[in-house]
């Protein structure tokens, strides 16, 4: 990524691993990425720490603001953030997506709470800014799992659990729902250019494949795969240190 950004190209085809593979279909490289331009101009090494360092500043400061809204003030605010960044991310460096993704679920649930809050619309635009973004990074777990967070939140904000003053009138829940339903909807149409590639891409995916002892599809575990809890002596060799 770094090379072809600095000769002011996309790299649309990577053909250093086994027969290649389509840059913009695989997502992980995060290609649209708005971030990773750091590339180009910082070097792979100063970019990478530049990214890593960033993310966790944004974090921490957009799950503050978030306990901010809620009402918590700044001191439980910055313990809801300190726990927040530093509870999983740590210890998941090697994994440079985790707080790539996890950045924009604090800022999502901020933006949402601002819409409800001052009922101003823009916020919407903002919260279909921040999904889209959090999708071009690529590893949709998180996008995933933020996407299903709203679809639990947002209901219960609008029904359930009064804001300040109170319940929004009916006719201003159904606006303010509907509302961020485009917005929903806006993100997705933003990310297309990552989430189309990589959907055909995994149409033709291989993975399934692997092996007749292993058939696995991305993200399941088979429920016999657990007995390895109990009885590992059926899975691994002797000489194995279990």
């Amino acid at each position: 990524l770094a090379e072809h950004l600095e000769r002011g190209e996309l790299p649309l085809w990577n053909n250093r691993v086994g027969h290649g593979y389509p840059v913009v279909g695989e997502s992980q490289t995060g290609l649209f990425y708005p971030f990773h331009l750091l590339y180009a101009v910082l070097g792979v090494s100063a970019a990478y720490n530049t990214v890593q360092l960033v993310h966790y500043v944004l974090a921490f400061l957009f799950t503050w603001a978030f306990a901010r809204q809620l009402g918590l003030g700044d001191v439980a605010g910055l313990l809801v953030g300190l726990v927040y960044v530093y509870g999983w991310f740590p210890p998941r460096i090697v994994l440079e997506w985790a707080i790539l993704g996890g950045t924009w679920l604090p800022a999502a649930l901020w933006s949402v709470e601002c819409l409800l809050q001052t009922r101003r619309w823009r916020f919407a635009g903002l919260l279909a800014v921040v999904l889209a973004v959090q999708m071009l990074a690529g590893h949709f777990q998180l996008a995933f799992i933020t996407q299903l967070i709203l679809l639990v939140y947002v209901p219960c904000r609008l029904w359930w659990i009064p804001l300040g003053g109170g319940l929004l009138p009916t006719r201003a829940r159904w606006r303010a729902g509907v509302l961020l339903l485009v917005s929903g909807g806006l993100a997705i149409g933003m990310a297309a250019m990552q989430l189309l590639p990589t959907w055909e891409f995994r149409r033709v995916s291989q993975r399934a494949e692997a092996g007749m002892d292993h058939p696995l599809q991305f993200g399941s575990i088979p429920a016999w795969y657990w007995s390895q809890a109990v009885m590992p002596f059926k899975w691994y060799s002797p000489m194995t240190n279990r």
